[in-house]
């Protein structure tokens, strides 16, 4: 058990390198603004749910064993989790709000929910084709 949990630690670990790479991506390119870090933060979770459609489609839980199972939570707990960024994007979105960006904050909140369960059911939808 202290194998596993270490084991998403780290791939977390990895996920969240990801996310904060392209947090400063959007810095380096847009200069920080609310905008870049919008898109940036969208994107990343809409990326991330398309992922973990892949990865439930690919392996769904009914028919795991135990490694793959691992290897599931591995993925969609640690790297994925660390990936997307849900709790940032209700802390950007008051932030947006606080700086008086409401339609920003109001597209944040709309297209997050709309095209991430979008790319969730298309990574989904995808690996059930195959």
């Amino acid at each position: 058990m202290l194998l596993k949990v270490l084991l998403v630690m780290l791939f977390g670990a990895v996920g969240c390198g990801l996310r904060f790479l392209s947090l400063e991506m959007a810095a380096h390119f847009g200069g920080g603004t609310p905008e870049k870090i919008f898109w940036s933060t969208l994107g990343v979770n809409v990326v991330g749910c398309f992922l973990i459609g892949l990865l439930y489609g690919h392996w769904p839980a009914h028919s795991l064993d135990e490694t793959t199972r691992w290897w599931r939570d591995c993925i969609s707990i640690g790297l994925l989790g660390g990936y997307t960024t849900f709790s940032a994007f209700s802390a950007q979105t008051i932030d947006l709000l606080e700086r008086g960006h409401f339609v920003l904050a109001a597209a944040n909140m709309v297209l997050s929910l709309v095209l991430c369960l979008a790319a969730t059911w298309s990574g989904l939808s995808l690996m059930r084709l195959t």
